[in-house]
């Protein structure tokens, strides 16, 4: 099959070699005709024939090298798709506008010769949007949709919902790090392009996956987000704003709980996974986050000496070591907590401290603290001399 398709583009292209014409057309979704290279088959969803009425007609290949087509298949087309090709009984020419082969687009005219359709004439054409998505897009997502260097499917993208949809996001978005080269009028094209080429507006999988869909009552969704975010019920307080203000009353009950003490603990947690920076905590030895601090002369400043380490030695110990261990953690949860940019965990200019790991570091007296003896506040900082990057400059996430 991989050979047929090679060599049916081959083919279309060199019917006309000597001055092939370029026509740009508009895209017509579901309606427009294709070519389905693991059946060798055209497919016309609808075509108005005179005295037949509304055909889905589907052309098998019959012969390679002379491009004839005989008619497999021929049942009423929805009345609701747009007419992909014409047939003129008088000269008997089937005329194609435009017929989608994989990712390429063609336009097609036939002649009727006994019970065979053969190809007299193929110009390659360009829809709406092919041309930018080919160059900004098809490097990261494939010209086939499928995902090029970014592995990143079109095929029923998340953000493939509706036209609006995806033109805004494409719009504010991409390509990636440079979204002003395709805006406004580019953006929709593209879009317009993504959703006629590699999506089916009555795709089998969408509908499917569509009515298997279920909201979940608004009470069970409280509940469940309550017990994810902070570990418990929800109160009767966040129950009755729900039952009063529906929809609201939840999103306001969320607002709340991403207020609490424990949303951040458990923020906590879900970055640790990813950052795994908790293996430095004092529970996993004496001090193994200021163990790896040696450039640092103040980092042990909470040592009286061998002669001296009461419960205050173990304490200040132990909370240094894991304000120092918890870092990377600490400012996700500022930029949470402050809303700031989420791309600041990878740029802020400072990193995070508490009166204890401020004075391992060395830069007590540059920070402005409520309570230095207070493990739980936290405060931006800078190393003198050492520029900062987030996490990415963080001692615990280089090391």
């Amino acid at each position: 099959m991989a050979m047929q398709k090679h060599y049916l583009l081959s083919c279309l292209l060199l019917v006309f070699s000597l001055g092939i014409v370029t026509p740009v057309l508009a895209a017509t979704g579901s309606s427009t005709p294709n070519f389905d290279y693991e059946t060798a088959t055209i497919r016309i969803p609808r075509i108005d024939i005179e005295s037949y009425g509304s055909l889905d007609l589907y052309l098998l290949l019959e012969d390679e090298a002379a491009l004839t087509f005989s008619i497999s298949d021929a049942v009423p087309a929805s009345p609701e798709l747009t007419p992909g090709a014409t047939f003129d009984l008088d000269t008997q020419e089937l005329n194609i506008p435009l017929l989608q082969a994989g990712t390429q687009f063609y336009k097609i005219k036939m002649s009727m010769a006994g019970e065979l359709f053969q190809i007299t004439s193929a110009d390659e054409a360009a829809i709406v949007g092919q041309q930018s998505y080919e160059e900004q897009c098809a490097g990261c997502h494939g010209v086939d949709g499928f995902g090029g260097t970014v592995a990143v499917s079109m095929i029923n993208c998340a953000t493939c919902s509706s036209l609006d949809v995806l033109s805004v996001y494409i719009n504010n978005t991409m390509p990636l790090g440079t979204p002003f080269n395709c805006d406004d009028e580019c953006a929709a094209e593209v879009a317009d392009y993504i959703l006629n080429v590699f999506n089916e507006v009555d795709s089998p999988v969408v509908t499917q996956t569509l009515e298997a869909i279920q909201s979940m009552p608004l009470d069970d969704s409280l509940r469940k987000a309550s017990l994810q975010l902070l570990g418990r019920l929800p109160t009767p307080a966040e129950t009755n704003l729900i039952a009063i203000e529906g929809e609201a009353g939840l999103r306001s009950a969320l607002h709340s709980m991403m207020d609490e003490q424990a949303f951040y603990e458990r923020l906590s947690e879900i970055f640790n996974d990813l950052l795994l920076t908790n293996r430095y905590l004092s529970s996993n030895g004496p001090q193994p986050a200021i163990n790896l601090m040696r450039r640092f002369p103040n980092a042990n400043w909470y040592d009286p000496g061998a002669d001296a380490r009461d419960a205050e030695f173990q304490f200040n110990r132990k909370t240094s070591n894991d304000a120092v261990a918890t870092e990377p953690l600490q400012l996700v949860n500022y930029v949470v907590k402050n809303d700031l940019p989420f791309t600041e965990v990878l740029t802020a200019d400072y990193f995070m401290v508490n009166g204890y790991s401020a004075k391992s570091y060395g830069v007590e007296d540059t920070v402005a603290l409520q309570d230095e003896w207070d493990a739980t506040e936290f405060v931006p900082a800078q190393l003198p001399g050492i520029p900062h990057a987030g996490i990415l400059t963080s001692l615990m996430f280089l090391t």
